[in-house]
């Protein structure tokens, strides 16, 4: 399933994922922020597979990863409200 949050400033994030038994199946983010180092995103999406959807994981997940990384057009929250948007699977 897809799910499109716009957040505080116009930008557009995507997610694409499942969920099975509470726990993340699949996750993919996209939208037009800027992130570097790049591959960071795939680090993100990687470290969500398996893991509980609740926001304190959710979140405590994409904080972590994000560490000495730039995220601009978007906020840790932003990206943690947009993969909890898979619970409504």
């Amino acid at each position: 399933m897809e799910h499109i949050l716009k957040v505080e400033g116009g930008k557009m994030l995507r997610v694409r994922g499942s969920v099975s038994d509470g726990r993340i199946s699949s996750v993919t983010i996209t939208g037009d922020f800027f992130l570097h180092p790049e591959d960071v995103i795939e680090s993100i999406e990687s470290s969500l597979q398996g893991a509980l959807l609740e926001r304190e994981t959710v979140l405590a997940v994409v904080a972590n990863e994000l560490v000495g990384a730039t995220l601009v057009g978007a906020t840790e929250e932003d990206v943690t409200d947009l993969v909890m948007m898979l619970e409504n699977e």
